[in-house]
């Protein structure tokens, strides 16, 4: 996540800003709960959602994955690091806890081949 009004990269798993002022402050954002579901369970657990029309009237691809699709395609990194963790590829996907203060991240590849 990127802050543009303090030019602060946040990490997602801790909720800390790790690049640009904000760093080392001892800021941390509220964890909210992230639910991963198929549209239609999804629709059965919560019958009155609304959804947004893509139908927006400006030219844009608002298809999953669209937005960032260029970005993910390379290993080339948006924001500069204070340090890379070379044991998976830039922008892997993985799975992140949080359990007690404590963080895990176990990569996709992996738990698909469980």
């Amino acid at each position: 996540m990127y802050d543009r009004a303090t030019s602060s990269l946040w990490s997602t798993l801790t909720g800390g800003p790790v690049v640009g002022p904000l760093a080392g402050q001892g800021i941390e954002l509220e964890t909210l709960p992230v639910v991963t579901s198929t549209w239609g369970e999804w629709r059965r657990r919560h019958p009155d959602t609304r959804v947004l029309s893509l139908d927006t009237g400006y030219e844009r691809d608002y298809r999953e994955g669209a937005a960032y699709r260029d970005y993910f395609a390379t290993d080339r990194l948006m924001f500069a690091v204070p340090e890379l963790d070379r044991r998976l590829p830039n922008k892997a996907e993985v799975l992140a806890l949080r359990i007690g203060g404590e963080a895990l991240a176990i990569a996709a590849d992996y738990l698909g081949r469980c």
